[in-house]
């Protein structure tokens, strides 16, 4: 059962554990670039101010892939301890690993008092979380964060979920639904302006995304809190043109041979 905790005029998600979500924008991995074969430099932009974490409170980073895994201590919350450069090189995990950002209680304790986990920017995926949970007899599903990017939470209760639903064939099954479901909640729930005009800070990025598949301009929300059936309607036929388009590219088709491939044997 959630419960909210404001802090300095913003609501910050705690579960029943009293551990609260780190929103995304608040921490940012970047990678220096690098030659392919060489491992990379990673720098992260973490800011945990308005959070009311104790001042003695660890922060610890890790960067996770697969089986593979680094982890560095990142000082307290008062008094952040930033490794040298040449200790953060990824030597142990690829460029595609996620990193978990965890503030955890002083004093021996263990106890986690904050966390997030993210891809660092410049990968397409960053548009969307990803979480691995256990969701009882649901595969997945997807959870919009106030403020923050929507969330695909996977179970898992299925073996190498990430591997298959995610990354793999498999998900040519549900990314075409994952989008829609996604627009469906910025155009008819948030209302979200997504034109060039005044894009919202929590879909911009996804604006910039969505033209690679339609020429049209997305549909500006109702300016009243009733939608027309005339708004639906328009509504209903952008987002329908951009999931077609989307399932048309050369990705989308070569995944769907794969799981072809895959059925087939």
């Amino acid at each position: 059962m959630n419960k909210t905790m404001s802090q300095r005029n913003r609501t910050y998600r705690v579960n029943s554990t009293g551990r609260k979500r780190i929103y995304q924008n608040h921490a940012k991995v970047t990678l220096q670039s690098s030659d392919a074969d060489r491992p990379s430099v990673f720098d992260l932009d973490l800011n945990l101010d308005s959070y009311g974490f104790p001042p003695d409170a660890y922060i610890k980073v890790a960067a996770f892939h697969g089986l593979a895994s680094q982890s560095w201590k990142w000082g307290t919350i008062r008094e952040p301890a930033i490794p040298p450069e040449n200790e953060r090189i990824l030597y142990m995990v690829p460029k595609q690993a996620r990193f978990r950002i965890s503030v955890v209680e002083a004093m021996g304790s263990g106890k986690l008092l904050g966390t997030v986990e993210i891809k660092p920017s410049g990968y397409a995926s960053s548009l969307i979380a990803t979480e691995i949970r256990d969701l009882g007899n649901e595969a997945w599903k997807i959870e919009f964060p106030e403020d923050d990017r929507p969330i695909l939470v996977v179970n898992g209760r299925i073996p190498d979920v990430i591997d298959h639903i995610v990354n793999g064939p498999e998900s040519v099954l549900i990314l075409g639904h994952i989008l829609r479901t996604i627009l469906q909640r910025a155009l008819l729930v948030d209302k979200a302006n997504l034109d060039d005009d005044s894009p919202t800070d929590q879909w911009s990025e996804w604006l910039r995304f969505l033209k690679k598949f339609t020429n049209d301009p997305p549909p500006r929300p109702p300016e009243s809190d009733r939608t027309e059936p005339e708004d639906m309607i328009r509504i209903w036929e952008w987002i329908d043109e951009v999931v077609t388009n989307f399932c048309d590219t050369e990705e989308i088709k070569k995944r769907l041979r794969l799981y072809n491939q895959i059925r087939a044997n």
